[in-house]
């Protein structure tokens, strides 16, 4: 695959008018080119917020790993973090120009760095670094830290089974979760469970075989169990 560079023109009525640079007709004619792949690039940079999000997380990742200097840890997760994405682009990302999209999934990649190895970022919660919270909830579930802390944790119903329901016989497939540790757990039922959400900006996620699977939970309703779907 060969990648030119290109202008879009002009976008109108689900199309797009795209000035691009072309490569040599007899290169052309000879691989018989006829379909493109298009990746269009944020025009916005990247925030002043989303960089400091960015340094935050680096810096505790450099900490966690013996204090690997930062910027050494910047090219590891940068040069992991294009390895990860499908991308047209070439070459590693500069956090001084990137845009506000590919920064927003760099953050997100290091967040997940951290809920999978568990790497401490003391001062600030994770879920106000996340940019996609509803992501760093789900990776929290399925490696079970507390989505406020990072602690171990457990699971919280927050689609409760009810008064006489058989946790071991419901189905839990679909019901929306949170881990969290046995402290947030605490602090959860003594407040108004939306405050609680609102102050930590979290997102209740449904359960999936994936996170079924990581609880030890059933997925589907015995017929005769007491279920309070």
């Amino acid at each position: 695959m060969d990648v030119f560079d290109g202008q879009i023109v002009k976008i109108e009525n689900g199309k797009m008018l795209i000035m691009a640079n072309a490569p040599p007709e007899e290169l052309a004619r000879y691989r018989l080119y006829k379909h493109v792949l298009v990746e269009c690039q944020d025009g916005r940079l990247r925030s002043i917020q989303q960089l400091r999000k960015a340094y935050v997380l680096l810096n505790a990742i450099s900490a966690w790993s013996g204090y690997t200097p930062v910027e050494a840890t910047k090219e590891m997760m940068k040069m992991a973090f294009r390895a990860s994405v499908l991308t047209l682009r070439q070459g590693l990302p500069s956090l001084a120009s990137m845009d506000m999209t590919e920064c927003r999934d760099f953050i997100d990649f290091l967040v997940r760095f951290c809920v999978e190895n568990g790497v401490p970022t003391y001062k600030v919660g994770m879920y106000d670094l996340a940019e996609d919270v509803r992501a760093y909830v789900y990776q929290c579930l399925l490696h079970k830290r507390c989505a406020v802390c990072g602690r171990p944790a457990d699971l919280h119903h927050v689609d409760r089974i009810g008064m006489g329901g058989n946790r071991r016989a419901t189905g839990h497939l679909g019901r929306r979760a949170l881990p969290l540790c046995r402290e947030h757990h605490t602090v959860l039922h003594m407040v108004p469970e939306q405050d609680f959400l609102d102050k930590y900006h979290l997102v209740p996620i449904p359960i999936d075989r994936r996170i079924a699977a990581v609880y030890g939970l059933k997925e589907r309703s015995d017929h005769n169990a007491g279920d309070s779907d």
